[in-house]
């Protein structure tokens, strides 16, 4: 196939994949390697210029090496549909890809030698992504395969845990394997003096739960309590500011003497990076869930949202603060109180984020727990919320 989909629910090692695959190919062709998150400027011409490469993208798929093997790896498919520049840019990489490789061709070239695509994305917009991009035409004439990860193996599980002796009273529950079976989930949850027993998990441990752990514990350090450099207000701070700069804004933030000891501990418990002065999360997921923290914190949630200007990157972190509302806070009111805000802001909002927040009991892995406490403001005003809802 010329393009390959990597796609796979959030937290299973899509990005690792990647990386492994690009050490891979080095040994046996040419790679050049993206991820679309960090493309910035209106043009794929002002983002090669910013990187310091001065030839045209044309030029440099022709000049690259004589190896039969040449791929292009692109990580983070999911931001060509938040972001219209990234997008842009992405279109221009396959379209020179593929008029590169239909010129090849009609020269008499064999296919073996033309340059393939391989890309990740989270699989739930996998298809959605792909259908809005110059990947069209591979989706028409069948060049284009679709490669799911899936979570860790129970016996892949088995192995982490023989080696973190205090995962195994939880990995022996049944009813937390799947989000165990999340690479990231277990590198939190293996990081040293994280305290972690059976009592304080929930009957499921849901992603909405986890951002808690990993902001109480990680983030704060369990208010000293765990060990780690800077203190629990900056680390916090520190992380919040760069949510705001770089997931919100798009933009990178640099090195603040201010914070620096809270940056040497957010690095060292794996939190952050640091690459060429730039701050980045090691996880996009860190970033959704700071955001959740934000909104939590945030009396007005529809204003959060408007001063935002909605950007497509809250969606995420929308839908998980309203889970969060109902498998967390166990506050049925609150979800109510949510709709009713977002209902109140209707011409001024998008309907997405009624429609998102309405939607999150049918999508909780705590379902049949939520859902006879919703009932009762479902059936309020003659039923008006359960005609929505159903």
């Amino acid at each position: 196939h010329e393009v390959v989909v990597i796609s796979g629910e959030p937290m299973v090692g899509k990005t690792v994949i990647l990386k492994r695959l690009a050490d891979r190919l080095r040994q046996e062709g040419e790679v050049i390697v993206f991820a679309v998150e960090r493309f910035f400027g209106a043009s794929l011409e002002h983002f090669l210029h910013s990187i310091h490469m001065e030839n045209d993208f044309q030029r440099v798929l022709s000049a690259i090496g004589t190896a039969p093997l040449r791929c292009i790896l692109i990580d983070g498919l999911d931001w060509a549909g938040i972001d219209q520049d990234k997008k842009r840019i992405l279109n221009d990489i396959i379209l020179a890809v593929q008029r590169y490789n239909e010129e090849h061709k009609k020269r008499g070239g064999v296919g073996e030698y033309c340059w393939k695509l391989v890309f990740t994305v989270r699989k739930e917009s996998a298809e959605t992504i792909v259908k809005h991009l110059s990947l069209r035409k591979n989706l028409a004439d069948r060049t284009i395969s679709f490669y799911e990860v899936g979570p860790l193996t129970e016996e892949e599980v088995a192995t982490v845990v023989d080696q973190f002796p205090k995962l195994r009273s939880l990995a022996s529950e049944g009813h937390l394997n799947d989000i165990l079976s999340r690479p990231l989930v277990l590198d939190i949850l293996t990081l040293p003096g994280i305290s972690l027993s059976l009592k304080e998990a929930p009957s499921v441990l849901t992603e909405s739960w986890l951002l808690d752990l990993f902001w109480e514990e990680i983030v704060r350090l369990a208010e000293g309590a765990r060990h780690g450099r800077g203190t629990p207000d900056q680390r916090a701070r520190f992380v919040a500011a760069l949510a705001q700069q770089s997931t919100l804004s798009g933009e990178h933030l640099q090195d603040d003497p201010l914070y620096s000891e809270a940056i040497a501990g957010l690095i060292s418990d794996r939190i952050i990076t640091r690459e060429k002065g730039e701050i980045r999360f090691v996880h996009e997921a860190y970033g959704e869930w700071t955001i959740v923290k934000m909104l939590i914190s945030h009396r007005n949630v529809p204003g959060f949202l408007n001063s935002c200007n909605e950007s497509l990157t809250l969606v995420r972190p929308f839908r998980l603060y309203a889970s969060h509302l109902l498998e967390v806070e166990r506050a049925p009111e609150f979800w109510a109180e949510l709709l009713d805000s977002l209902e109140q802001q209707e011409g001024s909002l998008s309907p997405r984020w009624y429609q998102d927040a309405l939607g999150v009991p049918l999508s909780s892995p705590l379902q049949d727990e939520i859902l006879p406490k919703i009932g009762p403001y479902l059936l309020e005003r003659n039923g008006y919320l359960l005609s929505k809802f159903l």
